[in-house]
């Protein structure tokens, strides 16, 4: 299955998004993990204090991700 995460904030240094690829369904935090994997563990710190979000909800670390779908990451946000 397919799973495109789409960058927002500090991730887009890193370009638009990312597409992963799993073996069957995989949990939210499971994607935290290949996450890292995937663009560095110099980037882990910033990956776990992000939220994974659909178009209308932010994930929980638990929630099943059954099918290929578009996420966002969305970094902390901080500022005047």
């Amino acid at each position: 299955m397919q799973i495109t995460i789409s960058f927002y904030g500090a991730f887009r240094r890193l370009g638009s998004s990312v597409v992963l690829n799993t073996q069957g369904a995989v949990t939210v935090g499971d994607l935290r993990n290949i996450l890292v994997e995937e663009i560095g563990k110099e980037n882990k710190a910033l990956i776990y204090d992000s939220v994974f979000a659909n178009d209308t909800t932010i994930l929980n670390d638990g929630e099943k991700i059954l099918s290929s779908c578009g996420l966002s990451i969305l970094p902390p946000v901080c500022g005047g």
